[in-house]
């Protein structure tokens, strides 16, 4: 199936969790803030998602610092 990543097209297998993603792309949750379709979703809730043909999912990492 085809999903969205940040604008652009990755293939994925049926049945792939929004966890299963971040670690194909060695991604930390726990500094991503998770926008699905247009609206941002809780990282715990995105984790367990299934993902599904058309998502579009934006990942911005959190970076902090003074």
């Amino acid at each position: 199936m085809r999903v969205f990543v940040n604008g652009a097209a990755r293939e994925l297998d049926e049945g792939t969790t929004g966890g299963q993603l971040l670690a194909s792309l060695q991604l930390n949750a726990a500094t991503l803030v998770v926008e699905l379709n247009g609206q941002v979703v809780k990282t715990t809730e995105f984790l367990e998602r299934t993902l599904v043909e058309g998502d579009n999912v934006e990942l911005v990492t959190v970076v902090g610092g003074g």
